[in-house]
């Protein structure tokens, strides 16, 4: 084996093993864990309807019965109105 290829092969060999031990995860705070189960609820209504997607509005955050949620506004291209849902913050 030729020193160069030697080299990279043990530099790849331990960033791939001490990088994952090194890296830990980012805590995921509120707005990522609302963006994503956001984007779960739109995808599956999506698929449930065999609609497309024509837009959407979040509105602020509001509190009902001490949680808070937003107003979600969902327009599809096959309906005239909005599907509206409080999705939890």
């Amino acid at each position: 084996m030729r020193r160069r290829n030697f080299i990279s092969t043990l530099v790849g060999t331990a960033a791939g093993t001490t990088l994952a031990g090194l890296v830990s995860p980012m805590p995921e705070d509120l707005y990522d864990r609302f963006l994503r189960t956001l984007r779960a609820k739109v995808i599956a209504i999506l698929r449930r309807d065999r609609t497309t997607f024509a837009g959407i509005q979040i509105d602020p955050i509001e509190e009902i019965g001490g949680e808070e949620f937003r107003f979600i506004w969902l327009w599809v291209q096959e309906r005239e109105l909005p599907l509206t849902w409080n999705h939890p913050y």
